[in-house]
């Protein structure tokens, strides 16, 4: 009996393609956005945790020191007289090569103790040079025969159009310097390759000199043994660091970049879900049609003895079959996809978070299971109401189709009232006190869910009111357009709740773009005082080690023209709990009270405090996610140990930072910290003197070694939108995917109409209505279920929208922002919710205006 069914069930798919084969794109595509984020994701984590990799090597700890590193003889000191063999000195930093790589890609430069290195980056055993020996001996004599020596990968040489011999500029901080390629590696394996890609590895003392890093260290390596032994040398050494360094396990540090893009991933992995789940209202919208077409079938097997457990088991069979082939094709899709986004999501987390490259799609096996799985559940889950009603159908069932109408507008108030009760659920979830992100995003959905649920009442409602108001419009056609909506109620609710959440993510996604965006140009009209701005060429936000030479700075406040000179050393320090971004100002006492918004004190009192030394301002970020606040303490580690710091302000910070800053006087950061690099300098002009002959003046009195980026006001501001604008374009891709899927909804669902409804269009034609006047019909019925999704949307997308901006946002990156309301992004999404609709009935509108009377009613 179980094989009769089943194949019976297999029958009824194969007998209807365009029904099955809407309901399985439906799926695809919501499986095909969760994977396709998910891979692209993935993918910069993997380039990152490679490129991380070269730099880590086997080392099982890493010695950090302050903002001007580790001075040389900490390391001597760890060789000599601790005797610490199994540890190797780093100096890293980023260059950019010039002229010979149009992309503008980020090299890592790698500074190197060639002899101390091999226990730890055994390059030479990953990749031989070619034409070269291969012995260690040889690669360290090839670093330290020439000045300013490098080695590459041939990979990375292909790419920038190179070869051993030649000479590169590289643009490293504020300098230009030449470097000659002495020999390239040649990987043995995929894993070699992505880790040797985009890496440059130098001598020590030549990346000390490139990066004017004289003396310095960036961190040291260690390899040390576990258990006693460990914790033992780990104690012997500590003894002898400097009070500002610390020792960090390798653990820690992946922990640590993990957590960085943590909210990132999250966020966009339940953007993604919401595709999922719109296609989940196809599943059901399919599956209950599917259910009503067969009633009699279904019937006439309870009357032979088919039990309810075998209906219920056809029918989740059917879904399951449904949604196995739609994962796997979503899966495919998804790949595809995912190379799509992959510069998008790249660049988005390089312009947060750290440097990144990607060459390639990773396609981690658990990210096709995940979103094969995730597919398949969605299906059947959404497949589950309707097959539990076709066990309910009693032996030889006779229902009408209108009886059945009436039988879903009979049970709307009752959804109405589980769908308020799921929504108060959903709003108690989301109003939790908590900073659970999946907490705030599962109130999300339960409320969408009990929105969803008031559908079928919403939409007989505005039937009922449009229909007078078309029929005075346009006659009987209109009246009977309006009304055709309420009397497929079981079809056209589900199809309209679909659109509707698919419109509402466009509204919410819109609305908090926008309010965060008057949010930032807010904050940056406040925070930008100078009128010129003037920073390395090569900074990015992940390189705290670039800096301006002070000689520059000394040069600027002597040049005619100039009022004033601010600047500001953006450095990471260590912390009894971890790295903290340390931002030090030099500023005038007017500059910082005017331009800086704080949430919490007063900028004079704040100012006052920050010139004794003992007082800090922490970002609203970082107040967040630390749980402090004024009058509350920080710890840091500094050159006179760990000192603890007052809160005395708490300032708004849209700056790319995954954990918030600490801001501090640049004296108490000269007194603490032994470095004298400046990362920005903001100079504003005197009276009379314009921008431009200020810029021409500054670049004038630069030197002509020297490699920095001048850039006005207005620049700077439209450079930081730039980055916003990057940073929510895979949020427009998510969405505009998510309508697509709402889309094939409303054509599945406009396809069951037109076969249900036949019978009555083929009456009309026989009692003398046009194909046209038929089509019109159609297609105003189905313009008003548009213009219906398109105004329930609306204040679902708005709760959605402030859902994002007051809890999720905040849970996400610790910021604050006041919603901004706009008329238009509400009107237009009314438009697209019709736009779609329209589109979606012109096959169903074209095929019921041209079926023949007689074949319809003959077949009835």
């Amino acid at each position: 009996m179980n094989s009769m069914l089943w194949l019976s069930g297999m029958r009824y798919l194969l007998s209807r393609p365009w029904q099955t084969s809407l309901s399985v794109l439906g799926i695809t595509l919501g499986v095909a956005i969760v994977v396709a984020i998910d891979l692209g994701n993935q993918s910069a984590k993997h380039a990152f945790s490679l490129s991380s990799n070269a730099v880590t090597g086997t080392a099982t700890h890493r010695i950090v020191g302050g903002p001007g590193g580790l001075p040389e003889r900490t390391y001597h000191a760890l060789r000599v007289e601790l005797g610490v063999r199994a540890s190797a000195p780093i100096v890293g930093g980023y260059a950019h090569p010039i002229d010979v790589d149009p992309r503008g890609r980020s090299l890592r430069l790698l500074g190197i103790d060639p002899f101390a290195d091999t226990q730890f980056r055994p390059y030479t055993d990953s990749g031989a040079f070619v034409a070269r020996s291969d012995s260690p001996a040889r690669n360290a004599a090839f670093l330290l025969a020439a000045p300013d020596a490098v080695l590459v990968s041939v990979q990375t040489a292909d790419a920038l159009g190179v070869q051993a011999g030649d000479t590169v500029k590289l643009r490293i901080a504020d300098a230009v310097r030449d470097v000659k390629i002495v020999g390239l590696l040649a990987p043995r394996d995929s894993i070699s390759d992505e880790t040797l890609r985009n890496l440059l590895i130098v001598d020590i003392a030549t990346a000390q000199e490139l990066l004017r890093f004289e003396g310095r260290l960036s961190h040291i390596d260690l390899m040390l043994p576990p258990g006693e032994q460990g914790d033992f040398a780990l104690q012997r050494i500590r003894a002898i660091l400097p009070d500002e360094a610390a020792i960090v396990s390798s653990e820690t540090r992946s922990e640590t970049i993990d957590e960085l893009t943590q909210s990132f991933d999250d966020n966009l992995f339940v953007v993604s879900l919401l595709g999922l789940i719109v296609g989940a209202f196809l599943i059901y919208n399919a599956m209950a049609f599917s259910v009503v077409q067969r009633r009699p079938v279904i019937g006439a097997l309870r009357a032979i003895g088919v039990t309810r457990g075998q209906v219920f088991g056809m029918v989740l069979g059917e879904a399951a079959v449904i949604g196995v082939v739609s994962s796997v094709v979503g899966v495919l899709l998804g790949i595809v996809i995912g190379r799509g986004v992959l510069n998008i999501i790249t660049q988005t987390i390089t312009d947060l978070f750290f440097v990144v490259s990607v060459q390639n799609l990773a396609i981690p096996v658990w990210s096709l299971v995940k979103g094969a799985l995730l597919g398949v559940f969605a299906t059947i889950a959404a497949a589950f109401v309707p097959a539990l009603e076709a066990t309910d159908i009693p032996a030889r069932d006779t229902l009408s189709r209108s009886n059945l109408e009436s039988r879903y507008k009979g049970a709307a108030p009752i959804a109405s009232i589980a769908g308020i009760a799921l929504m108060v659920v959903g709003a108690v979830l989301v109003l939790l006190p908590s900073k659970s992100l999946f907490l705030a995003f599962g109130g999300v959905g339960t409320l969408v869910l009990g929105y969803a649920m008031l559908t079928p009442a919403a939409v007989i409602v505005m039937s009922r009111a449009l229909a007078p108001l078309m029929g005075r419009l346009f006659g009987t056609m209109g009246a009977m357009a309006a009304r055709g909506i309420a009397a497929s109620i079981s079809r056209t609710a589900v199809a309209i709740a679909a659109l509707a959440v698919a419109i509402s993510i466009t509204i919410s996604i819109d609305t908090m773009v926008q309010s965060f965006r008057v949010t930032v140009v807010q904050w940056l009209d406040n925070s930008l005082g100078s009128d010129i701005y003037i920073s390395p060429a090569s900074f990015s936000s992940q390189a705290t080690e670039s800096g301006l030479s002070p000689a520059l700075l000394d040069s600027l406040r002597r040049l005619d023209g100039v009022a004033s000179v601010r600047t500001v050393r953006n450095a990471t320090v260590n912390s009894p709990s971890g790295e903290v971004e340390l931002l030090a100002l030099d500023t005038t006492l007017d500059d910082f009270a005017r331009y800086n918004t704080f949430k919490e004190g007063e900028p004079v009192l704040i100012w006052d405090r920050l010139q004794f030394g003992d007082a800090v301002a922490v970002s609203e970020p970082f107040a967040y996610r630390s749980g402090i606040g004024v009058g509350d303490t920080v710890s840091l580690l500094t050159s006179e140990g760990v000192r603890e710091f007052r809160v005395v302000g708490i300032y708004y910070d849209y700056r790319n930072s995954a954990n918030g800053k600490v801001m501090m006087s640049r004296k108490a950061y000269n007194r603490f910290w032994d470095d004298d690099r400046v990362t920005g300098i903001g100079v504003s002009a005197a009276y009379g003197v314009s921008i431009d002959a200020l810029i021409m003046s500054v670049d004038n009195a630069i030197s002509s070694d020297a490699d920095v980026r001048i850039r006005s006001n207005a620049e700077l501001k439209t450079a930081a939108l730039e980055v916003f604008e990057r940073s929510f374009a895979i949020t427009s891709v998510v969405h505009a995917l998510s309508i697509s899927v709402a889309f094939v909804g409303v054509l599945s669902a406009l396809m069951a109409i037109q076969m249900e409804r036949a019978t009555e269009f083929g009456t009309l034609r026989a009692i003398g209505f046009t194909p046209r006047q038929v089509w019109l019909m159609f297609t105003a019925q189905t313009g008003l279920m548009g213009v219906a999704a398109g105004i329930l949307a609306v204040p679902l997308g708005l709760i959605q929208g402030a859902i994002l901006i007051f809890v999720v946002n905040r849970r996400s990156f610790g910021w604050s922002m006041d919603m901004e309301i706009y008329p238009i992004i509400l009107a237009q999404a009314v438009v697209i919710a019709t736009t779609a609709a329209l589109l979606a009935a012109i096959y169903p509108a074209i095929r019921m205006s041209r079926a023949s009377p007689a074949e319809v009613l003959h077949e009835e």
